[in-house]
């Protein structure tokens, strides 16, 4: 492989970048003018438009006309179909070693990939996945001064990289999606994305931190654009039944795999199931995650007290009833 930008020549494993787009008409040049500015160029670009309801379609067509070749493939959903499906139609197309997904609204920054290969290969060509910080931007593409390692505060967590970082990630994900290189291979080994959840993130790092090693680029390598109507800014809060019912899947997906984990996830797993039974969401969920955490507790009625306040949930008369009894069956 030849770059197409810098001053040297750079060879190595052939990479794949998926971008999807969902009305992201003001960005998505931004985006895929970064993709084609990379000193280290992909063999080959995936541009998915999720059936937008701005002008998207025509933005994106326009700058393919332009720019593109045989080397970007285009494709046009004439419904919506979610994040991790097109993610996972999309990787079913992938002929290369490596692949990195990237919003339609965030940024690469020109030196991301060769940075990132040159990482993989440094680390032996088996990793599971490559990520790096991220500067973080406003809507209007300007610095907002953080860097994601600032805001997820990396200075906090014990280690980075490695092949240990699942009682870690159970915790607190603070990787950021957007700068993400994955071996191909591991990921399918892994399940790929889940299209169950709205998101991909948090559910395929978990699942790749039992599968291999993660490795980080702790230099900013790509922008991440906050956005008032993001699924981040709309979603990604305590109060979202929709995000609550996502994390409480994930987490139940992974118990069982440490011990340590599992200690973790008896003590947040109930807090998450009551607030979502207190509204009405995911009974299914609620009951499992409960059966699972209800197992060896002696105080079943002091537990729920305790959980209800953890939970924020009121504790009228009845809910605690139902709850004692629920943890008792």
């Amino acid at each position: 492989m030849t770059a197409r930008a810098g001053d040297h020549v750079t060879s190595g494993p052939e990479v794949t970048v998926i971008v999807v787009s969902y009305n992201h008409a003001s960005f998505v040049t931004e985006t895929l003018d970064s993709i084609r500015a990379q000193t280290y160029a992909p063999s080959r670009v995936i541009v998915v438009d999720d059936a937008s309801t701005d002008s998207s379609a025509e933005v994106i067509a326009e700058w393919v006309a332009r720019n593109g070749g045989a080397d970007i493939d285009l494709v046009m959903r004439a419904e919506n179909q979610g994040l991790c499906r097109n993610l996972n139609d999309a990787l079913a197309t992938v002929d290369t070693s490596l692949y990195a997904y990237v919003s339609a609204d965030d940024r690469m920054l020109p030196h991301r990939l060769e940075l990132q290969v040159d990482r993989w290969v440094a680390g032996g060509g088996t990793a599971a996945a490559v990520y790096s910080d991220a500067h973080v931007i406003d809507e209007d593409g300007a610095s907002t001064g953080e860097d994601w390692s600032q805001i997820q505060e990396w200075s906090q967590i014990g280690a980075l990289e490695g092949r240990d970082l699942f009682d870690d990630l159970l915790k607190f994900n603070w990787i950021p999606a957007v700068s993400v290189l994955l071996n191909t291979e591991a990921v399918r080994a892994v399940g790929c994305y889940d299209d169950a959840l709205f998101y991909e993130d948090h559910d395929l790092w978990l699942r790749l931190s039992r599968y291999g090693e993660i490795l980080c680029v702790r230099e900013p390598l790509v922008e991440f654009r906050g956005l008032t109507s993001s699924l981040g800014s709309t979603h990604f809060h305590r109060d979202d039944a929709r995000y609550q019912a996502a994390s409480l899947h994930i987490l139940l997906k992974n118990y069982g795999y440490s011990a340590a984990g599992d200690e973790h996830l008896r003590e947040v797993m109930p807090v998450l199931a009551i607030r979502l039974w207190s509204a009405g969401v995911a009974p299914d969920l609620v009951g499992r995650a409960l059966a699972l955490t209800a197992r060896g507790r002696s105080t079943p009625g002091l537990t729920v007290r305790r959980l209800l306040l953890r939970a924020g949930v009121k504790r009228e008369p009845a809910l605690l009833r139902a709850a004692r009894d629920r943890l008792r069956a």
